[in-house]
């Protein structure tokens, strides 16, 4: 809201005035859900607190956020569950920009390097520490969007498998594991056909 500069013992501060976030964030609501005391309330917490209304309506506001990114050359590269904040009224922001990069910065370059972000929110580039062109970039925030998606509707993280914790990710490790996270999307009988279609357009 506000930036006040103040001095404090010889030394300059900038104090940054933010909003107070009421309800936390999306993964802090998923760890909530699957506790067992919301079990004991109902049978499917997924069918009844996030179903295709509720999760369609999330999931249009973070492409908004995305949206506003993107026509501005911006890439997040850090789009995850933690870092979407849950306002009153089920009011989304998308938060944490120490990974934001300006592709109007990088415009004489022909590639770029993936500056961070969390494992099972990232495409195999990252993991393969690849470089990548602008487009791809862009891609980035897509994927995580896509397993962002993923968490809210399945319950746990993409790209996790127990016998996979300790391994090196190879590129057709990576793709192996898509594989199975897509085939069990679309083996989900209480999602329909074209929000199934549109968050494996985003993971595969």
């Amino acid at each position: 809201y506000d930036i006040l500069e103040k001095k404090y013992d010889g030394k300059n501060y900038s104090l940054i005035i933010m909003e107070k976030v009421l309800l936390n964030d999306l993964a802090a609501m998923i760890k909530n859900l699957h506790q067992p005391y919301y079990f004991n309330l109902i049978n499917n917490p997924f069918l009844e607190l996030i179903g295709n209304n509720l999760l369609k309506y999330f999931v249009k506001q973070i492409v908004q956020g995305m949206e506003t990114l993107d026509k501005n050359e911006l890439v997040h590269f850090d789009i995850k569950p933690e870092n979407i904040l849950i306002q009153s009224g089920l009011v989304l922001k998308v938060t944490d920009f120490s990974f934001l990069m300006n592709l109007q910065d990088n415009e004489n370059e022909k590639s770029i390097k993936i500056p961070g972000g969390t494992k099972g929110y990232v495409t195999p580039e990252y993991y393969q520490k690849k470089e990548i062109d602008k487009l791809t970039a862009k891609k980035q925030d897509y994927f995580a969007l896509g397993a962002t998606i993923y968490l809210l509707k399945v319950g746990y993280q993409m790209l996790k498998y127990k016998k996979y914790e300790n391994d090196t990710l190879t590129e057709d490790r990576i793709i192996d594991l898509l594989q199975r996270d897509v085939a069990h999307v679309r083996a989900d009988p209480l999602m329909d056909k074209d929000f199934v279609d549109f968050l494996c357009q985003l993971i595969q």
